[in-house]
């Protein structure tokens, strides 16, 4: 088994974060791909969000040209405020379409804000463990979910972190079913592109932008909600997230085998401070 491209995403992940803690040797292998990989930033333009970042990265284009800004969008011909229906209203192709047209054989696992292609030569799994889902779970073919879900979990967050005011028990709990979820995530991304020969496969973890909403406040001394008593009770739960992810592409990676490895991580994360000061 043997896959020829391989194409990871790390969600909301923090690229000064994992560069500092990759070059403390909290993240081994990322710190390695920095060492000996080639490496760029990438930057989204002021007032532009992860869904345009993602993509745009996948389609190739900018916004103007694929048509997705924002979850709901102005409608120039009626003036209305309307949801974006992902699957439907991208007006580009992400580029694992091209390869299956093609005849190439693909996965793709979970790439944030894509549109589900039907009938494409491979497997696709949308919004299964997935920071704000843009639907139901969903997948190509259809069975596929059901099957994830069985073996390895369903959401236990559903799609939805974004819970205010957690006590430190509530907040601990659900710091456990993060790294839980990421752990699973981690096994069906090994399993599946271990598990077959793949022209390309692409998979993403959420658990950093999920994590940073949640958690930066504990991580961030200049943060107005930070508590160094929390901090000294529980470690950093940034930490355990990032050298979670960072174990979890090592393992994906050494899975694969594959001949060439883009891994990319943002939109990014830092400090609220303008409208709620624990995100």
């Amino acid at each position: 088994m043997s896959t020829d491209v391989l194409f990871l995403g790390l969600d909301g992940a923090e690229p000064d974060l994992i560069r500092h803690w990759a070059g403390q040797g909290e993240l081994p292998v990322m710190g390695q791909l920095l060492d000996n990989w080639w490496s760029a930033d990438l930057a989204t333009p002021p007032g532009f969000g992860d869904g345009v970042f993602w993509a745009t990265l996948y389609t190739g284009c900018n916004a103007g040209r694929h048509g997705h800004y924002f979850p709901w969008q102005f409608d120039q011909r009626n003036y209305a405020i309307n949801s974006f229906p992902y699957d439907t209203h991208f007006r580009r192709d992400p580029f694992w379409m091209y390869a299956s047209k093609m005849g190439r054989r693909v996965g793709i696992i979970d790439m944030y804000t894509a549109p589900l292609v039907q009938g494409m030569n491979g497997i696709q799994v949308m919004d299964w463990m997935i920071h704000d889902r843009t639907g139901d779970p969903r997948s190509w073919p259809e069975s596929a979910i059901g099957a994830l879900h069985d073996y390895y979990m369903a959401d236990p967050l559903e799609g939805n972190s974004e819970t205010k005011g957690r006590s430190e028990p509530e907040w601990v709990a659900f710091h456990q079913q993060m790294l839980d979820r990421l752990e699973a995530k981690t096994r069906a991304l090994v399993d599946t592109v271990g598990g077959n020969t793949w022209d390309l496969f692409a998979g993403n973890w959420c658990d950093a932008h999920d994590g940073g909403h949640q958690s930066w406040h504990w991580h961030d001394p200049a943060s107005p909600a930070h508590d160094p008593e929390f901090l000294a009770r529980h470690g950093d739960p940034l930490l355990a997230i990032y050298r979670a992810l960072d174990a979890g592409v090592g393992r994906v990676i050494d899975a694969a085998g594959a001949r060439q490895v883009f891994l990319v991580a943002g939109l990014g994360m830092g400090i609220q401070t303008t409208c709620n000061p624990v995100s």
